[in-house]
């Protein structure tokens, strides 16, 4: 009976979490923003890692809540029948152990609640530390990022380690319990002078053991597990309570002809903030009607508000008073592109049906037909967060996206930002006022030269709109950004510039080159016009995760325990646990001995009782807290050696895994080996020992046992490897199963407000609905394979006790029948201990099997040294003059040889104090050559930096002495003071000198808390162009010789774009400078302009050079894209630089 109710209580408690973990999705897809800024990422996987898991362990002691009472109840009866008063002395001290237990499992989940909160912290920080690998890696930040993981790993241990201990100090009174409550009520009988014969002692032994089971195992076990139930629930809870989002009331419904001139977007006096302790609100005052056909651009500086006024109109930002009225459908771009885990074409159909003609002319629109030959057509898988793709190519994808989509309103958040300029004079045209001709386009952007061609301007100034007019107007009227338009216009001189005819031969000649990390197979290249609709429809799937096979050996064991503690240690654990044992053996054999010497009891038998009962107290204490504090040090080591192969691993890694399988290691596997290995392990020692004990003893009374136990063991054996090689791979495929709902997840809540625009939300939830169906139905057939080898194992049992019974009948001691009841009482008691025993050892491989997973991060391939060798370390005012030196340069993203070049062998020398700007079409390779500076990937040919070849000396070294702004702004969640100095190096001065120089100096010091202020998961509550400001103030703090500029302005006005290129001009002065542009006035006064094409060299002079006497005329025709009028302003611009550089010559 017992099998199948575990088999149905398991099975129920598995529905309880997958009803649950829906109810979370579900519910995750509609948290407000403001929300969503309290949760992060690592506590949302964190509730449905660890704190779902326990739904299933919940249910299983559940009964023994009622059970345990009742049983007690009875054996008290008949105990009282046997020995009488003194029957009531044991029974006290089994009842006094219940309130102590009590107390503990109490403060066990208040620990347990600690744990949690300090966990959730961990992972969080991890999973942005992940994240921002590569800008981590740049500034060679893995020390501090390893001292604070270090930090908050310590904490989350403190509090494991008190939780351990608990269930140590529970698990040793499992055995000494029932042990002494036997010895008090056999004294008291004696004492009170009743005669102790075999019948009695054996018959209240076996009462004892039955109760010990239910009282100090299985109640408590039952209270604890309920009290963990109910943190839990409160924590689920606590999430399903968070504030919804309106966006999904706002949604009017459909347009139809009758609205034609009415407002499909309209606001009336609007106020919001994002949150009510911000005193300024983002958004105020905001009037505005808009109806289509028009294209209205929004423009303003940095933080004005442009992004939150479409969250508004999305309705992600909920008004605080006014009016906000949005009808018919609307679509959405955001800013930072949002990509998923799945083939291009599911990105931008994003669950709508397939219509052929639309999606080309999508695809043709958003000039992605070039990308989808290098891609080898839409099927190729994007990675996750879209990793495989080049900045510009997610952007389009983004955009494809939105455009695909039929709607009313299209909302289109700077999608121009991270595209070069001829895209993005072909997106504009092309898809803006082409294909979106007939509708509502709200386009934020901060390409000014687009402007005259939209119907209504919006300028946004602090979080009001500062003017609203069409370009005339707004010529006329004086507007501080009119100025800047004015300057604009009359460099565009004849306004109906010609259309650039260069366009088409400039598509053909120019071959781009898309990175290719995480692509595992290609199949034949079928481009998306082919009528044929792609016949090899065998997707290209990501890398899949290793899964180690067979046994685990016992050399694991051995790197678990070494690893946190030396073998005298292990020695002394092994002594107090054999001791234990020999004692709780010794004390039952010596109770046969004690009845048979009855009739002269002594005080002396007494008194050695007491004495072993005494000592077993002591020792099986000692053993616990020894093996838990041993087993805690080994969790300490693990996760700090894996942290540290995780961090210095090369950047493939990451390209290769997403991130929620690496997560899962850090979350899922360091908890099963924090908490439940130790346990289990223990529990089996002691199991193990036990029934080495209760063998001992059956073949001290007499040798013929031997045989039945030892056809018993071989029984057991096999049954156990049989078993076992089912339950261990069904434990690895169930954990694999597990990492998509846990990528799934964190993709979702990354991509929130794309996803309720786009009203996506079946879509993914069916989605997500089939991996919990995937792992579901991997962790059934484990659950019944389990319970099947539970009940074979208690079959074999009671044929065993059956066996010792008969013998013992057939063949009696002579001289002692206290011995038939001693063995009956023993074979008894081994009958659940077994089966248990052989369960947990079952379990004990399988928690194994996170420490094997957590080892193989543990010896990761290292990028490089870390630190130079002594010989080759470079002085500490290395580079002095900044001199680049690159010798048949080459660059592979994959550590394969054989893979293919993204840079192919480049040669060039760049002078100290030169300024370079490095120009392409998106995918030419131009992040690929800072990978390069940086020994990111994997070089060949040598790169030299004043003398120094950058192969020779350790990253860190390298790395510190090259300042970065990279192309993705990425802040950690912390301080500001942090994210700047995380070292701690300067001093407050420093810091707001180099604040001022970026502009940032005022908003900073508006915040209550000045540079102490929070910065939240990602930077996300700081707008792109911000954090963008924070990592050039980075660069200015670390006053390094070399300084890198990957399209560091991209998300940024103009105005503060000409700032911050003057502050780098006048800070940067005696530095070399390479940056990389899309906007080509940021670079046309460089020294020399280096222009790739597919990864090649194809020019590298003066821009002046460049534009004049150039055969290939690639800069030429890239400068003439810009339009007529630009064109003859970027001259005009380059000419004056070179007399520059000739006067200064």
């Amino acid at each position: 009976m017992f099998h199948p109710l575990m088999m149905g209580l398991m099975h129920l408690a598995m529905k309880m979490r997958v009803a649950v973990s829906t109810a979370i999705y579900r519910k995750a897809l509609r948290l407000s923003r403001t929300a969503l800024g309290d949760t992060t990422t690592g506590q949302v996987v964190n509730l449905i890692s660890n704190d779902l898991g326990r739904f299933d362990r919940a249910l299983i002691h559940f009964h023994f809540l009622w059970l345990g009472p009742l049983e007690l109840l009875i054996s008290s009866y008949f105990l009282y029948q046997q020995i009488g008063v003194a029957s009531l002395y044991g029974i006290v001290i089994l009842l006094l152990f219940l309130p102590i237990q009590t107390f503990l499992s109490r403060l066990t989940s208040r620990l347990r609640h600690q744990t949690a909160l300090r966990t959730d912290q961990r992972v969080r920080m991890m999973n942005e530390i992940i994240s921002g690998i590569q800008v981590i890696k740049m500034y060679t930040w893995e020390k501090p990022f390893g001292r604070l993981i270090e930090r908050l790993r310590r904490s989350e241990m403190s509090s494991i380690r008190k939780v351990n201990y608990i269930r140590g100090t529970l698990l040793s009174f499992e055995i000494t319990l029932s042990r002494i409550a036997i010895f008090v009520s056999l004294l008291g009988f004696v004492l009170m002078g009743g005669e102790l014969t075999a019948e009695r002692a054996f018959s209240v032994t076996a009462f004892y053991n039955i109760l010990r089971r239910t009282v100090c195992k299985f109640f408590p076990s039952g209270m604890s597990q309920f009290a963990e139930m109910m943190v839990t629930l409160r924590r689920i809870k606590g999430f399903m309570m968070r504030s919804e989002t309106e966006a999904l009331y706002l949604k009017g419904g459909q347009t139809n002809k009758l609205f034609e001139g009415e407002p499909l977007v309209k606001l009336q006096s609007f106020q919001a903030r994002w949150n009510h302790d911000h005193v300024e609100p983002v958004l105020e005052n905001i009037n505005i009607s808009l109806s289509p056909p028009q294209l209205v651009a929004v423009i303003g500086p940095v933080g004005s508000g442009k992004s939150s006024l479409i969250q508004a109109i999305l309705g992600e930002l909920p008004g605080e008073s006014g009016k906000l009225k949005v009808q018919g459908d609307i679509s959405y771009a955001s800013q930072e592109p949002w990509l998923f885990n799945a083939s291009v074409r599911d990105n931008i159909l994003f669950g709508l049906p397939m219509d052929k003609h639309r999606y080309r002319n999508v695809i043709r629109n958003c000039a992605l037909e070039r990308d989808f030959e290098l891609l080898h057509g839409d099927r190729t898988f994007v990675g996750e967060r879209g990793a495989s793709l080049s900045g510009g190519q997610r952007a389009r994808i983004s955009l494809a996206r939105a455009v695909y989509r039929q709607a009313d309103t299209y909302l289109l958040d700077d999608p121009l930002s991270a595209v070069d300029t001829h895209v993005g004079r072909h997106l504009f045209e092309e898809c803006m006022r082409g294909f979106l001709r007939d509708k509502l386009v709200i386009l934020v952007t901060h390409q000014l030269q687009f402007l005259e061609h939209a119907d209504l301007i919006v300028i946004m100034d602090k979080g009001k709109i500062s003017a609203v007019g069409t370009y005339e107007e707004m010529l006329k009227s004086g507007q501080d950004f009119g100025k800047l338009l004015a300057t604009e216009a009359q460099e565009m001189g004849d306004s109906n510039q010609e259309q650039v005819n260069a366009e088409g031969d400039s598509r053909n000649d120019k071959s781009t080159y898309s990175r290719q990390s995480s692509r595992v197979s290609r199949v034949s290249v079928t481009s998306v016009d082919s009528s044929t609709e792609s016949i090899l429809d065998n997707e290209r799937q990501p890398a899949q995760e290793s899964r180690s096979q067979g046994k685990i050996g016992l050399g694991i064991y051995g790197k678990y325990f070494s690893a946190g503690s030396g073998w005298l240690m292990v020695i002394l654990v092994a002594f107090f646990c054999l001791g234990t044992q020999i004692l709780a053996s010794g004390g039952d054999y010596f109770l046969s001995y004690w009845v048979k010497n009855n009739d002269s009891s002594s005080s002396t038998d007494i008194y050695i009782f007491s004495g072993i009962n005494a000592a077993l107290v002591i020792f099986a204490l000692l053993r616990t807290l020894l093996f838990f504090s041993m087993a805690m040090h080994s969790s300490t080591q693990l996760h700090n050696t894996m942290f540290q192969g995780v961090s210095r691993t090369a950047l493939y890694f990451f390209h290769a895994n997403p991130s929620g399988r690496i997560l899962n290691r850090f979350a899922m596997d360091l908890g099963q080996v924090d908490e439940i290995l130790p346990a289990v392990m223990l529990d089996c020692i002691q199991i193990f020992l036990t029934i080495s004990g209760i063998i001992g003893v059956l073949c001290i009374t007499n040798p013929w046992y031997l045989i039945n136990t030892i056809t018993m063991f071989l029984a057991f054996h096999f049954l156990r490897t049989f078993y076992l090689s089912t339950s261990r791979d069904l434990k690895r495929l169930e954990a694999i199963a597990r990492s998509p709902m846990y990528s799934h997840f964190s993709a979702t809540l990354n991509g929130l407000s794309t996803i309720r625009a786009m009203e996506a939300q079946d879509l993914l939830t069916k989605e997500y609905d089939n991996y919990q169906d995937i792992h579901s139905s991997g962790y059934y057939t484990f659950l019944s394979t389990n319970r099947a080898f539970g009940y074979y194992l208690d079959l074999f049992c009671v044929a065993y006790v059956i066996s010792v019974t008969l013998m013992s009948y057939f063949n009696p001691p002579v001289d002692n029948p206290g011995q038939i009841g001693l063995v009956i009482t023993q074979a008894m008691s081994m009958t659940g201990t077994v089966q248990w025993g052989m369960r947990q050892s079952a379990e004990l491989e399988n928690s194994m099997t996170s420490v094997e997973r957590v080892l193989e991060y543990r010896h990761l391939e290292a990028e490089g040294e870390f630190e130079s060798p002594d010989d080759k370390k470079p002085p500490m005012n290395w580079p002095q003059e900044g001199l680049i030196s690159a010798e048949q340069l080459s660059l592979r993203y994959n550590p394969d040889p054989k893979a293919d070049r993204v840079l192919k062998s480049l040669n060039f020398i760049i002078m100290p104090r030169e300024k370079i700007g490095i120009v392409g079409r998106t995918g030419a390779g131009k992040s690929s050559l800072i990978n390069a500076l940086f020994r990111l990937s994997y070089n060949e040919g040598s790169l030299v930096i004043d003398n120094t070849d950058i192969l020779g000396i350790g990253l860190h070294d390298l790395r510190s002495k090259i300042s970065i702004i990279p192309q993705e702004p990425v802040l950690f969640s912390g301080t500001l003071r942090c994210n700047l100095d995380p070292f701690e190096q300067y001093a407050d001065e420093k810091l707001w000198e180099a604040l001022e120089e970026v502009h940032l100096k005022d908003e900073v010091s508006e915040l209550p808390n000045g540079l102490e202020s929070v910065v939240a998961e990602g930077g996300s509550n700081y707008s792109v162009g911000q954090r963008q400001l924070v990592c050039l103030a980075r660069a200015i703090l670390r006053e390094n010789r070399i300084l890198v500029m990957d399209e560091a302005t991209a998300n940024v006005d103009p105005q503060t774009d000409a700032l911050i290129q003057s502050t780098i001009r006048r800070k940067f002065r005696d530095c070399t400078v390479l940056t990389i542009a899309h906007r080509l006035n940021t670079i046309i006064d460089s020294d020399r302009v280096m222009v790739l094409d597919a990864g090649t060299l194809v020019e590298f002079g003066s821009p002046f050079e460049l534009l004049t006497q150039s055969w290939s005329k690639v800069f030429y025709g890239m400068v003439l894209q810009t339009g007529r009028s630009s064109f003859e302003h970027l001259l005009k611009l380059a000419l004056e630089a070179h007399e520059r550089r000739l006067l200064s010559q």
